[in-house]
């Protein structure tokens, strides 16, 4: 079939510059010779080149994150999980961990947790204002009165498209697939 023989690569007669690229633009071959003083030539028809447009701006890239930056919280994480949930200090300090060192600190995580920070709000105002001015004022508030005397699970599925609305970035899908996956374990006890 001809695929069990590795490729040796072109010969020796393939140029490392194809000829296209020194080509005046007008096909293979016959391109013109650039001057010996390095100013670029003009077209034969004594028209001056034409500039060629700015490239669009790239996103800048962050500089890639220190190896070990895990292992810290890893380690902390571990050993709260080793403890079956009951070293709360060990979460604390797995979580501290994870935003200091690889979160980039806690003005960054908070940047990076947008959508989260959102939906959390979102919940919050609700349930505040439920507090305040009671369930039924509240739903209506959010045109949700028929929710009103519905069970719990009803009503914070309703409240999932206040708190996190469809549609969005990714890390808006993710906050509201927590959202609805809470609900569904609420439910489910």
């Amino acid at each position: 079939m001809g695929t069990s023989n590795a490729y040796g690569g072109a010969g020796g007669g393939t140029p490392l510059i194809p000829s296209w690229l020194q080509d005046d633009g007008g096909g293979a071959g016959g391109g013109a010779t650039p001057p010996s003083d390095g100013s670029t030539p003009a077209p034969a028809t004594g028209a001056p080149p034409a500039v060629p447009p700015a490239p669009a701006p790239r996103p800048v890239i962050p500089a890639a994150g220190a190896s070990d930056r895990y292992t810290g919280a890893r380690t902390s994480f571990s050993r709260f999980a080793s403890s079956g949930g009951t070293d709360r200090r060990g979460l604390g300090r797995a979580i501290s961990r994870y935003v200091s060192t690889s979160a980039g600190g806690s003005r960054r995580a908070a940047q990076r947790m947008g959508s989260s920070r959102g939906a959390g709000a979102g919940l919050v105002r609700f349930l505040n204002d439920a507090s305040v001015n009671g369930v039924r004022e509240a739903l209506r508030a959010l045109n949700l009165e028929s929710l009103a005397g519905r069970p719990i699970e009803e009503v914070f599925a309703g409240l999932a498209d206040y708190i996190c609305p469809e549609g969005g970035s990714i890390d808006e899908g993710i906050a509201r697939d927590a959202f609805i996956e809470t609900i569904a374990d609420l439910a489910g006890r």
